[in-house]
């Protein structure tokens, strides 16, 4: 059942004339209001003038009309969120789910709060340091105008927090070269990649009083740094698996090559060079088979909105283009004429590869790309994961397909955990790559040839992508073999006509 939420005023007015700020959940043409409030519980009210109900937002007349339509933008789309994700979308249930939503981002607010604050703490103790070391501070404190007793105390606050034990020059080159590498790719989509992993591993270090050193990169680095992000992982964040981990050690070996290369970084660890770097093909391989795709593509998306229209035309694409989903949107792409052929070449964010996407792999290509003018930059890709898993719930439950739970394992290191989960709620944009390889391993293409549709330089990418059970590689297996043997009849065909 679809549902709408926007910003409101609650009928009832106090004994002032003014109206509740709310924001009004509606399902089955029934509305349910949900009062906001200050930080510190109290209901907030407005006069109905300074309300504009087209916009479903405060007007300018009203002093504070920016700080209150953040308010009403933030709490609508925490409920629309929840509601979303929870298969039961009665008011009653989504409310819940939305005061717990609410206490989750009060208490990570205040986890980084206390980040922040211990941060501020650090960079305090750091500029005391350029004054004086440890060391030399009986013979230093003198000249500077604070008080000993106001030094002796600081200095003993910043030791009993762990912060200034000894200031490592090596850590702080590290560091330093950390955010300077990440600047390198602020202008592209993968630099929210480079951003996540650089936090991921300074919260590694700080949660386990690990120092980011060259020269102690290690197996033991290696195995702590693997142990913590996917076993021990602090409250609020997600335990990685294989898979994602591997992508972390490749970025954290992609960096320190680029420190001694780049910046001539000299006592490294080479050890780094051998950290394992996890690419193991999931058991379940999801992504959409070709009858289901055109299903959806030709019969559903005619009753749905444009929203998800535009969902259903960026899933088709990527199915037939094969395109991760940072090149599709950042759509920069040229179309060429090479022979009489229409296609599409760029070059790929996350290798500078050259793509080559010719207009005859499907016809679903040109036509989705003239619907958009050739700019296929809809949403983000955080945002398309979170609504096409939605939108497949929906679409397979109205052609009565995958309403069992499917089996897949989750890896980390050697361990291995069995877990079930619909088809739907597995779904991601790289999905839809995995169809694209697929596809055309069953039609017998050769890997380099992918590979050169793809813009990518390595093989072993392949690999996660491609299904290895028994009836997939069968198929291959026979479609490779009859290749042969039709072209062993053409040529015998040929010599006996000779």
């Amino acid at each position: 059942m679809s549902f709408t939420v926007k910003g409101s005023l609650t009928a009832k007015k106090n004994k002032i004339g003014l109206h509740p700020l709310s924001i009004r959940y509606t399902i089955g043409g029934v509305p349910y209001n949900i009062t906001l409030k200050t930080s510190d519980g109290k209901v907030i009210y407005v006069e109905k003038s300074d309300f504009d109900t087209d916009s479903s937002l405060m007007k300018k007349t009203k002093s504070n009309y920016n700080a209150l339509n953040n308010l009403i933008r933030t709490h609508s789309q925490v409920l629309e969120d929840v509601a979303t994700a929870s298969s039961d979308k009665s008011f009653q249930t989504v409310k819940v789910l939305y005061v717990e939503r609410l206490k989750e981002i009060k208490a990570e607010e205040e986890r980084q709060a206390a980040v922040d604050k211990r941060e501020e703490t650090i960079v305090k103790a750091k500029k005391l340091h350029t004054l004086f070391s440890a060391e030399e501070a009986v013979e230093k404190k003198r000249s500077l105008t604070k008080s000993l007793t106001e030094i002796d105390k600081e200095l003993e606050q910043y030791k009993a927090e762990g912060v200034i034990s000894e200031l490592n020059e090596e850590e702080e080159l590290f560091k330093k070269l950390l955010l300077e590498f990440a600047k390198m790719y602020v202008n592209r989509p993968i630099h929210r990649q480079y951003k996540s992993w650089i936090s991921n591993l300074l919260e590694f270090s700080q949660q386990t009083n690990t120092p980011l050193l060259f020269s102690q990169l290690d197996f033991d680095f290696y195995n702590k740094y693997g142990n913590y992000l996917m076993f021990n992982r602090m409250k609020g964040k997600v335990n990685i698996v294989n898979n994602t981990f591997g992508g972390q050690v490749k970025k954290l070996i992609q960096f320190v090559s680029w420190c001694r290369r780049i910046k001539k970084v000299k006592n490294v660890n080479l050890i780094y060079e051998d950290y394992p770097v996890f690419r193991k093909s999931k058991d379940t391989i999801i992504f959409l088979e070709d009858n289901e795709l055109d299903l959806l593509y030709d019969e559903y998306r005619n009753d749905v909105s444009e929203a998800k229209q535009r969902l259903i035309d960026i899933t088709v694409f990527q199915s037939c283009t094969g395109l991760r989903y940072g090149d599709i949107y950042a759509s920069e792409w040229v179309l060429k004429d090479i022979d009489g052929e229409k296609v599409l070449t760029g070059i790929t964010e996350k290798n500078d590869g050259n793509f080559v996407i010719p207009f005859f792999l499907d016809s679903r290509i040109e036509e989705i790309l003239e619907r958009y003018d050739y700019k296929m930059n809809h949403m983000v890709e955080g945002v398309y994961n979170r609504e096409i898993k939605q939108l497949l719930a929906e679409f397979f439950k109205q052609y009565n397909l995958y309403q069992t739970p499917l089996t897949f394992t989750k890896e980390r290191f050697d361990k291995k955990e069995i877990l079930t989960d619909y088809k739907h709620n597995l779904f991601s944009s790289h999905c839809n790559r995995r169809r694209f390889i697929n596809y055309w391993k069953l039609q017998g293409s050769e890997d380099q040839i992918i590979l050169n549709i793809l813009g990518s330089k390595d093989s072993s990418v392949l690999q996660g992508y491609k299904k290895k059970d028994i009836a997939t590689t069968s198929k291959v297996i026979i479609k490779k073999l009859s290749q042969i043997k039709m072209l062993a009849a053409m040529k015998n065909e040929d010599s006996t006509s000779i």
